[in-house]
């Protein structure tokens, strides 16, 4: 039986027979491995970067385990690596873990998975989970994981009563009883994938807790013609989840602010954007990694991923989140001179406290001590544990 760190949830499993190990052209054997994520795209990003950097360093075969539907996984993964989807009826997408928990369990009495990697809400998705009898590592972010001391939307839909529900479940697989959503933020290994230097050295984390460097996906792809040429252009990154309007006067002082006359929108809003005339460039999707070489400030809704990109492009900006813990990365970002963060009830007025040459220094600075080494360094961590 492997160490239990997580309160029960690795209990016995009886495989079938016939999941004998895979082996390579010269006898050698090739680990299993299961990468879960959640839906959005910065998880299926985040975890497809250390799949790569794994594959090139570790005789391994990854099968990723997805809800069915989302296409995240299609759009970022394509055919690198198998995907099996998870059915999710329509009615429980607002409380997937019990449909997600059959679907994967019953993958598992057949896929003799030798290592699991998860990234994505424990909550939503993994909480009724009866994993098997292997080591497990969970790829997550410092300041959701309860040790950065902060309510979180985890923590707030916990104390709905949906914990009720979850704990039901829980027992009738022998699985103990949770009293915080904050439990299921541990496992065997976890891979915290931000810049230490953001996180406050007074948040005391676990010896098994490691900080590998923010780990974003680096999409590559056409830049529109029509914005292949801009310069010093504002970008701003909404992401694929959650929802907030972009408004006239936003753009009006963001334009004083920065000095940039071009706007460029990427994200789910983007024909809304479009249509009411807010912004003339807006696309669902564009690859960030490029257009961010050429910008003159970035607006992101505080998602690691894009956010992280710009951070390393030594580019300046503005949090502009649609939940609570993006608006937490957002005044982190903010406490350390690199972002202002329009908080979810904070006033527009608060963007003009802030020195944008102060701002563009600060990113800079930042981008200098970031070496984009995240992701191979968490694949290491993964060799590690098989």
């Amino acid at each position: 039986m492997y160490e239990d760190r997580t309160r029960g949830l690795f209990l016995d499993w009886t495989r079938p027979h016939d999941c004998a190990p895979i082996n390579d052209t010269e006898g050698n054997c090739i680990k299993k491995i299961a990468f879960i994520s959640g839906p959005a795209l910065g998880h299926v990003g985040r975890l497809y970067e250390i799949a790569k950097k794994l594959v090139r360093r570790a005789d391994v075969e990854i099968t990723f385990y997805i809800a069915d539907y989302t296409t995240t996984a299609e759009m970022v993964i394509g055919n690198a690596f198998r995907i099996k989807k998870i059915p999710i009826p329509a009615e429980t997408r607002h409380h997937p873990f019990e449909a997600f928990a059959d679907g994967i369990e019953k993958c598992f009495q057949h896929d003799n998975v030798e290592l699991i990697v998860h990234d994505g809400c424990p909550l939503r998705w993994l909480s009724t989970t009866r994993f098997p009898d292997c080591p497990r590592v969970f790829v997550t972010n410092a300041f959701l994981t309860g040790h950065h001391n902060r309510d979180t939307f985890q923590s707030r839909w916990f104390d709905k009563p949906v914990h009720m529900k979850i704990n039901h479940l829980r027992a009738e697989k022998g699985l103990p009883a949770i009293s915080s959503p904050f439990e299921l933020y541990d496992a065997d290994k976890v891979i915290l994938a931000d810049a230490r230097f953001l996180i406050p050295r007074a948040s005391q984390f676990p010896e098994h807790f490691h900080f590998c460097g923010p780990i974003h996906w680096g999409s590559r792809g056409e830049i529109p013609e029509s914005i292949a040429n801009l310069t010093d252009h504002c970008i701003i990154s909404m992401g694929s989840t959650g929802k907030r309007n972009i408004e006239r006067e936003l753009l009006a002082r963001l334009r004083s602010m920065t000095g940039c006359e071009k706007f460029i929108y990427a994200g789910r809003q983007a024909s809304d954007v479009k249509n009411a005339g807010l912004i003339e460039y807006a696309f669902e999707w564009l690859p960030l990694d490029q257009l961010y070489s050429h910008a003159g400030f970035a607006v992101t809704q505080g998602g690691s991923g894009s956010t992280y990109q710009a951070i390393a492009k030594g580019v300046p900006s503005l949090t502009f989140p649609t939940h609570i813990n993006q608006e937490i990365f957002g005044n982190i970002l903010e406490k350390a001179g690199l972002s202002v963060c329009i908080g979810l009830n904070d006033n527009l007025e608060k963007i003009e406290n802030f020195d944008i040459d102060s701002l563009r220094d600060a990113a800079r600075g930042a981008s200098l001590k970031m070496s984009g080494n995240g992701a191979i360094r968490a694949a290491k961590h993964l060799i590690e544990m098989i």
